[in-house]
Parts: structure tokens; sequence; C-alpha cells
């Protein structure tokens, strides 16, 4: 019953120029970058993001094969999963060596800072120990934390190294 202009200019039933059916589809069509986007969106729960998203990115590629000009984005959380995990590959390493550079100003001995350092690869390992014993997989969080691990592990290096030139600038040994 919807009216249109016709080619004379009368107004004529949309149904007489036109075949209409009735389809189930998106209320809009998204677009980005002036091409149409369709954003398919999930809630996950009972496990961490990294890991759905990977089974879910390999049994995609397992099942779906796109058509040509067609792609396929995964966003949201695990971008920014993601995003922080390839900042923490860079800004780690650059921690480790400003500390040890550090460690090498303060005690101005390569062998002593190395033996600070010597505490970080057991703090990783206790750190690796108690994600597996409650369960929880590496995330930011994690991350952050095993950052501040490192930290103290240092610092209780630290401690023990300065103690012990300590006690050898008094005479007395360290056995």
């Amino acid at each position: 019953n919807l009216l249109v202009n016709g080619a004379n200019g009368a107004r004529v039933p949309l149904a007489q120029v036109a075949h209409i059916t009735s389809e189930e589809g998106p209320a809009e069509v998204s677009r980005e970058n002036g091409r149409r986007r369709v954003t398919v969106e999930v809630n996950v729960r009972g496990r961490d993001i990294g890991s759905f998203v990977e089974e879910a990115q390999r049994r995609v590629a397992e099942g779906v094969t796109l058509p040509p000009g067609y792609t396929l984005d995964w966003g949201g959380m695990y971008e920014h999963l993601e995003s922080g995990r390839r900042r923490l590959m860079v800004v780690v390493p650059m921690t480790f060596a400003v500390i040890f550079v550090l460690l090498f100003m303060a005690f101005n001995s390569i062998k002593q800072a190395v033996l600070v350092f010597t505490g970080i690869p057991f703090a990783i390992t206790g750190g690796i120990l108690a994600l597996l014993l409650r369960g929880l997989h590496f995330s930011m969080s994690a991350g952050v934390g095993f950052i501040a691990l490192f930290g103290i592990a240092v610092l209780n290096g630290v401690v023990l190294v300065t103690f012990i030139n300590q006690l050898r600038t008094r005479g007395r040994s360290i056995g």
C-alpha cells in the first residue's frame, strides 16, 4: 500500500513496480572505510579470552573459507590483550637491561650484578607455578604482577649482596 512516484510523476502502489519479499537481515548496514562491516560479538565466561579466541581462530581457519574481498578481524578485549602483550615483549627486556645497568653501577661489579639477577629465574618459576596451581592463564594483570615479582626478587638480591659486602669490609667471613 506504500505509494511511490512513478515514471510519469503519478503516485502508484509499490507492489506494481517491484516484487516485495520479507527476509531476515541486519536492521542497518554498518560501514568502515567505505566497506560493509558485520560484527559478531561474544561474551566469554568461565575461561580466559586469549585461549577462547585462539580456539575460535583455529576452528574458523579449519571450517570457513572466505570469498575474495572478505576479511576477518579479531578485536575487542582480545585486541587490547594482544596489544599489551606486544608492549610487554618490548618493555620487559628493556627493563631488565636498565635494572642490570643500575645494579652494575651500584655494585661496580658485573659478577655481583649477575648474582642479584640469578633470583629472577626462580621468581619466574614460582610465579608460573602459582598461576598453574590456581588454574589461571597469563593475562595483563599477571604480567604486571610478574614485573612486581621481578622487582622483589632483585630487591632481595640487592639486600643480600649488600649485606655480604658489609661483612667483607668488616673483615668477617660469610661462611
